[in-house]
């Protein structure tokens, strides 16, 4: 085991300039803004560690913690840890090894300081990095801004911190009553799977979840997994790859006022006693896929929540149709590769294989090209014809193959 230790001094002198800038913000604006990156219905936030090491982060209102995933980064500062614990990722399986810091400033934007402790995998257990298409380096959770309302705008890619004594418009909102617990959001939602009535779950409101929901199916007896499902990448946690099922659900509300119908969620199903743990308070997840349709106003303080809807609320959001799932790779993050073929689907029907490497997708270069672009070219409309050039090994391949819906 080693031993770690706290420079007294060192921490106290951080703490000072913490502190003196935090009151020099508040004593001249009543919000902070923050700008982010929205990335594959992630929010990328930047800040320099120890107010020098510049880092990207996932802002994340689903994490209980502040994480980074490559020590490496830490590892430079002197006297940063000060014990070994276990978490457990989002596959909620297997706990990981990690490191807990001293306070470390966590300088948000150029423009916030904030001193929190931080949790630090021992190893890299997930490439954030591939699935994001830039470098990640950690999570920063929705409760690092707790002494804020916070405001989140995903349309224009920024969030607003608000002094609880500022005047906040909160026309056209409606106002929801959430509960926080171990720093995370949750809401009532009412859901009807088909052919069986309204159930109200408690779901997350989780910022670091780049799809529409999540529904735990052995949490609830009410979550029955539909009839007609297909396999489900439910994204990468820290524990590693999460997998599932899709399916459509008749009706997805929030509160009992924002529904939407038919809408295609996902289902996972883990069988521990963390899980047990956790079903009483939630039973299951809203992601980001949902989230963006509003305006979002988060007050941690008084937990409650403040939503204001956009024009295309009630439409659901897009999802592949052709079977592929693409990550990016090389050392520049400058490849795209197929990393998953759903058996029966659109690019399996073509003898697409998980390897395969994207020169171009609809004669577009792939320099041309990003994780975004070439998700909004496999979501089009069914019938859509999709030309793609391939490399396999030296071999080069030319195929096409045409939408379908897939659920």
């Amino acid at each position: 085991m080693v031993k770690y230790s706290i420079n007294t001094f060192q921490l106290f002198h951080q703490m000072l300039i913490i502190i003196i800038s935090i009151w020099s913000i508040d004593a001249t604006a009543n919000t902070i803004k923050i700008p982010f990156r929205y990335v594959q219905s992630f929010i990328i936030i930047d800040a320099k560690l120890e107010g020098v090491l510049p880092m990207s982060f996932i802002f994340d209102t689903g994490a209980e913690q502040n994480i980074i995933i490559d020590r490496g980064y830490t590892d430079i500062f002197k006297d940063i840890y000060l014990k070994e614990i276990d978490i457990f990722g989002a596959d909620l399986n297997q706990p990981i090894p990690a490191l807990l810091t001293r306070a470390l400033n966590i300088q948000i934007a150029e423009s916030l300081p904030v001193l929190r402790q931080c949790i630090v995998l021992k190893e890299k257990k997930i490439n954030f990095d591939a699935i994001v298409g830039e470098n990640i380096h950690g999570i920063l959770t929705g409760s690092i801004f707790k002494d804020y309302i916070i405001e989140i705008n995903y349309r224009k890619s920024f969030i607003l911190l608000h002094k609880y004594d500022s005047r906040i418009s909160l026309k056209k909102f409606t106002k929801h009553k959430i509960k926080i617990t171990k720093n995370k959001p949750y809401i009532d939602c009412r859901i009807q799977m088909p052919n069986m009535e309204f159930k109200t779950l408690s779901l997350l409101l989780d910022s670091g979840a780049a799809l529409s929901s999540i529904l735990y199916s052995n949490a609830d007896s009410s979550v029955m997994i539909p009839q007609n499902v297909i396999p489900s990448n439910l994204g990468s946690g820290l524990g590693g790859l999460i997998h599932g099922v899709a399916g459509r659900i008749k009706k997805f509300c929030i509160d009992s006022i924002y529904c939407i119908d038919d809408l295609v969620i996902h289902f996972q199903t883990v069988e521990t006693d963390y899980i047990q743990n956790e079903s009483k308070l939630k039973q299951g997840i809203i992601g980001n896929q949902i989230l963006e349709k509003f305006l979002i106003l988060i007050d941690y303080k008084n937990e409650y929540v403040y939503l204001k809807a956009d024009k295309e609320f009630a439409t659901e959001p897009k999802y592949d149709k052709s079977g592929l799932f693409i990550t990016k790779g090389g050392t520049d993050l400058s490849k795209f590769y197929v990393s998953n073929v759903m058996p029966n689907s659109p690019a399996a029907d073509q003898g697409i294989m998980v390897g395969d490497e994207i020169i171009s997708l609809n004669t577009i270069p792939k320099l041309f090209l990003s994780l975004q672009k070439i998700q909004n070219i496999l979501a089009k409309k069914p019938s859509k014809s999709v030309k793609i050039k391939l490399k396999r090994g030296k071999k080069l391949i030319k195929t096409q193959f045409t939408l379908r819906n897939l659920i």
